[in-house]
C-alpha cells in the first residue's frame, strides 16, 4: 500500500513511513505490526500534538509517505497551512479508519481526503453516523489499481460509517452493500500533486 502511494524512496531504496497517531485509543502492539517485518520498509510514529512539527514542508522531506491513524483536532493555522502544503505539493497521505473524523474544525481536510465524518457537523450539515458488530461486505470496485489489486470480495466485523459526505471525484477502490454504511469502503482522491488513499476498515 505505502509503496503504491510513494513518489521517492530513502537513498536505502526503503520506504520511510511516518505514522501519526493521537486522539483516539488503539491496540498499539498489533497495530504497528502492520509495518514490521518488511526489508524494504522503515517507520516512525508520530503523536498529535507533537507530530504537527512533522508536517513542516522541511521536515516532512524525511519521509516518503504519511500514515495518518489519528483523530485530532487542533492545529493551528500554521499546521494546517503546512498539511495542505504538503499534500499540494505531492507528499503521498494513507489516511485509515477513524482519522476521517480528524480536523473538525478545518473545512480543507474534507478537500484533501474527499471525504469527512462529521462529530461535530456546522449548521446544515447532519452528523456521521457509527457503529459496530454487522459484517462488512467488501467488493473490489477498481480491481486494476494497485491498491487493491489481486484481492478477491471479502467480509469483514467492523466499524460502520454512515451519513459521510465524500466528493464524487474520488476513485472507489472498495464498496460495500451494507444498509448503513456509505458506498464506499475505500478510494483514492488526489489533491493538487499529492495523491491521497482512504481506507475505512481498521477499527481493531
Amino acid at each position: 500500500l505505502a509503496l503504491a502511494c510513494a513518489t521517492a524512496l530513502g537513498a536505502d531504496g526503503k520506504i520511510r513511513v511516518l505514522v501519526v497517531t493521537g486522539g483516539h485509543p488503539f491496540e498499539k502492539d498489533k497495530f504497528f505490526a502492520l509495518f514490521q517485518g518488511y526489508p524494504d520498509l522503515v517507520h516512525r510514529e508520530a503523536v498529535y500534538p507533537e507530530a504537527a512539527k512533522f508536517l513542516d514542508p522541511e521536515a516532512a522531506k524525511a519521509f516518503d509517505v504519511f500514515v495518518m491513524y489519528d483523530m485530532f483536532t487542533g492545529l493551528d493555522a500554521k499546521g494546517k497551512e503546512n498539511f495542505a502544503r504538503i499534500v499540494r505539493e505531492g507528499k503521498p497521505f494513507v489516511i485509515l479508519h477513524h482519522a476521517i473524523a480528524s480536523h473538525q474544525d478545518w473545512p480543507e481536510y474534507e478537500k484533501i481526503l474527499g471525504g469527512r465524518f462529521w462529530t461535530q457537523p456546522p449548521a446544515g450539515q447532519t452528523a456521521s453516523k457509527a457503529g459496530w458488530g454487522a459484517p462488512i461486505r467488501a467488493r473490489i470496485a477498481d480491481p486494476d489499481h494497485p491498491i487493491v489489486r489481486g484481492l478477491s470480495a471479502f467480509e469483514a466485523v467492523d466499524e460502520w460509517y454512515g451519513a459521510c459526505p465524500i466528493s464524487p471525484k474520488v476513485q472507489v477502490l472498495l464498496a460495500t452493500d451494507h444498509p448503513e454504511n456509505n458506498k464506499a469502503i475505500a478510494w483514492v482522491h488526489t489533491y493538487g500533486q499529492g495523491r491521497v488513499a482512504y481506507i475505512q476498515l481498521g477499527h481493531d
